[in-house]
Parts: structure tokens; C-alpha cells; sequence
């Protein structure tokens, strides 16, 4: 493979994401991060799935709170959400293993990134930046998440149409 083959795989790889952290004594430090690697994919997926799905329970919540504060819906109704989502959260969002796919994709997005660092070194720096390098991995690699949703939900739809045809006949 040629230099320009190279670059021409480079430029439509991904883009990086920068992430600038202070130290105690002010200085900034710039870090450059790499998306994951299509290997991760399937934990990613998951995973923006597990959130995307906190985010929606957070949502429903608020607009049954509104709804009560204008008399649009009882104490009730929103007890029994908020008892379905005790339950499905227990069992999906606060799993240790769902932790461990976070704390995984954040060290292989670390390690792809920089590759010279100890295991060591690492594990120091994403203990000490968790937050802020979850918010890089999802930044970096939310757009790969959607695509991939996009394509499951149109070979869905596909065999969903196959289906009916099918039946039709």
C-alpha cells in the first residue's frame, strides 16, 4: 500500500476528539483521542442503548411530573412508572458488568490513542478523568452508534416487509 492509499483510509477513518484537563497547579493539558476500534462496536451499541434508555425514563418522568403539577395525571400514574423503571433499571442500568464495558471501551479508547503507556499509567489516568473520558468516548463515537442502529432498523423494517409479502401470498 502507497503513502496516498494510507492517507486516503486516514482521512475517512474517523475524527479524534481533544479533551483538555487541569491540574491542580492550572496547567491545561491537551490529550488526543482516537474513536474505537469496529471491534468495540457491539459493546458501544449497547451501551448508547443503555443510556439512551436512561435518558428517555428521565424524560417520561419530568413530563409526568408536569402533567400532575397541571392536573393532567395522578400520583399514581407516576408511582407506577417510576416502579416499572425501579425494576428495569435494577435489572439493565446499575449492572456491574454494564460498568465494566464502560471502563473497557474508556482503556481500549486510551490505549488505541496511546499506545506507548503502561497498563499502569492508564489505569491512573482514567481513575483520575472517568467523567470526562466518558464523555470523550461517547462525543467520538456516538455517530458510529447511529449508524449502526440505522442499519439494524432498516434490515428490521426489510425483513419485516419480506414478512408480509410473504403472507400476502
Amino acid at each position: 500500500m502507497d503513502r496516498n492509499d494510507l492517507e486516503r483510509f486516514r482521512r475517512h477513518s474517523g475524527k479524534g476528539a481533544t479533551l483538555k484537563l487541569e491540574s491542580a497547579d492550572g496547567t491545561v493539558d491537551e490529550f488526543q483521542f482516537k474513536p474505537l476500534s469496529v471491534d468495540c462496536l457491539p459493546e458501544f451499541v449497547y451501551l448508547a442503548s443503555v443510556m439512551d434508555y436512561t435518558r428517555d425514563q428521565k424524560k417520561k418522568v419530568k413530563e409526568i411530573k408536569q402533567k400532575i403539577r397541571a392536573k393532567e395525571a395522578t400520583q399514581d400514574e407516576l408511582d407506577a412508572l417510576l416502579d416499572e423503571y425501579d425494576e428495569e433499571a435494577n435489572g439493565r442500568l446499575l449492572q456491574r458488568e454494564n460498568f465494566k464495558i464502560i471502563i473497557g471501551l474508556i482503556d481500549q479508547m486510551v490505549e488505541n490513542s496511546y499506545p506507548h503507556l503502561s497498563k499502569e499509567v492508564r489505569s491512573d489516568f482514567i481513575m483520575a478523568n472517568l467523567n470526562e473520558l466518558q464523555s470523550i468516548l461517547m462525543e467520538l463515537n456516538q455517530d458510529m452508534s447511529k449508524k449502526a442502529d440505522q442499519k439494524i432498523l432498516a434490515k428490521v423494517e426489510e425483513l419485516k416487509k419480506r414478512r408480509r409479502d410473504a403472507q400476502a401470498k
